[in-house]
């Protein structure tokens, strides 16, 4: 016989301080067989329990902390005030206390709309309010850091899923909270008027806004591991990393909770353990990057030290176009061919090197193939591109670094442009098909048939 479960654990978007949809939510739950034990911003907690007709109700105290062993002083006369009434305390969320009645009618636990909105004034002002506006703070922060980052560099921005992802989430939480203060502020100028007229008007509700973000934000997630590439590991390896961390923190406060700790003791103990979590969970990340490099799409054929005593690795990816395939490279020549690409919908970046390290070698092949998404992009990464070398010269009118627009016939491409140093051309090129840019970088210039190699092998595929 299959037993039935006793717990059970679900997703509940409710604000700590939507004291109505708290209470409506628990009679909701308590007449289907659950009762609630342990509740929070997104999981609650229920027990199964007989199918009870249940009457809830939600007070604040703003002196109360999630931090608290126990009940305070308020808390307890609260308490013995509601028992009177047939109300019993059910379970405590930070600054809310739900009660529940099994009367048919019980009395009511508010009757004065005034005091009411005053409480919960408190309780917003106290905790919510300056919450709001640390975090409004720090996603103020990050989000500028993304935009210093696009500003940096526009295009590896762009083509780097989890930058993308990352920027999209702080954009997202910053309007959440922006919107919390909004609601807030509504509230608070609207709800003591109607009290006056003993109408009590309940704080923000926003259940459908907060699944609305969620769902943005776990699609935005699941963009950034689509995207990511061969970062994909190391954005998992993080994600478990902060959960460990958020886990271990919640156990310990609710451990010292158990143990009757002051919430003085309980705060600092905890938000110790999450800072020294963190930090290690940071500098354990750092040490997997430094040891695990980021695989490549070939494989690693051997090692090459430097007359310095440095040794690095040599690779064999598969490139589009090779030294080998411009001129006939000497058999023995040590050279590396490395390929690293990053893609999102908005633009594919696929950056090339053929490079050679005997003394004398056949010379460094490097380009970048740049793939946007639409003319508008396209538009957008050619400019970027041709911004790049545009120094200007200690002479008037003059340009010591730039891009010079030459004939595109001979590339088969709309445009194409070479660049010029203070006194000279340099055998860099930038070269326009549609719906494909190349920066190539060659040793010499080309001649008319290694440039018809180039073509043929860069123009239409990689």
């Amino acid at each position: 016989m299959k037993t039935k479960k006793e717990t059970t654990a679900r997703l509940e978007l409710l604000e700590v301080y939507d004291g109505t949809a708290i209470a409506r939510k628990v009679e909701a739950m308590a007449a289907r067989g659950w009762l609630a034990e342990r509740v929070g911003p997104f999981l609650w907690h229920y027990r199964r329990c007989p199918p009870q007709a249940l009457h809830a109700a939600v007070q604040y105290f703003p002196k109360a902390s999630d931090f608290d062993p126990g009940p305070g002083e308020a808390e307890r006369e609260m308490m013995d005030f509601a028992a009177r009434d047939g109300w019993q305390p059910l379970l405590r969320w930070g600054q809310a206390q739900v009660f529940v009645s099994t009367a048919a009618d019980p009395t009511p636990l508010h009757t004065d709309p005034v005091a009411q909105v005053a409480t919960l004034r408190k309780a917003l002002l106290r905790s919510q309010l300056p919450t709001t506006l640390a975090l409004l703070l720090l996603c103020g922060l990050m989000t500028a850091m993304y935009a210093d980052l696009y500003r940096r560099d526009p295009l590896d921005f762009l083509s780097d899923g989890i930058e993308l992802a990352a920027a999209g989430l702080m954009a997202l939480l910053l309007f959440l909270l922006a919107a919390t203060l909004v609601r807030l502020a509504v509230w608070l100028r609207r709800a003591p008027a109607a009290a006056q007229a003993g109408v009590f008007l309940p704080a923000y509700s926003a259940r459908r806004f907060n699944s609305a973000v969620l769902v943005l934000a776990a699609l935005l997630f699941a963009f950034g591991v689509a995207w990511s590439g061969q970062a994909l590991p190391i954005l998992l390896v993080w994600a478990a990393l902060y959960l460990l961390v958020l886990r271990a923190s919640l156990a310990l406060k609710e451990r010292l909770k158990a143990a009757g700790a002051p919430r003085g003791v309980n705060r600092f103990a905890t938000v110790a353990l999450a800072v020294v979590l963190a930090e290690a969970a940071a500098a354990g990340l750092v040490w997997l990057l430094l040891r695990m490099p980021l695989e490549r799409a070939g494989h690693v054929t051997g090692s090459y030290t430097y007359p310095s005593g440095y040794t690095r690795e040599l690779y064999a990816d598969p490139l589009p176009l090779t030294m080998q395939d411009l001129i006939e490279v000497p058999p023995g020549e040590v050279r590396s061919r490395e390929r690293e690409r990053s893609a999102t919908p908005l633009l594919a970046v696929t950056d090339c090197r053929d490079w050679g390290f005997t003394e004398p070698d056949s010379g460094q092949l490097a380009y970048t193939l740049y793939e946007p998404n639409g003319a508008r992009l396209y538009g957008f990464c050619q400019k970027q591109l041709l911004a790049q070398y545009d120094t200007p010269a200690p002479g008037p009118g003059e340009l010591a670094d730039h891009w010079f627009a030459v004939d595109a016939a001979p590339w088969g491409a709309e445009a194409a442009y070479q660049r010029f140093w203070s006194d000279g051309p340099l055998p860099e090129y930038l070269v326009c098909w549609p719906g494909r840019l190349l920066v190539l970088r060659l040793p010499w210039e080309p001649t008319p048939a290694q440039r018809d190699v180039i073509v043929q092998k860069l123009c239409s595929g990689s």
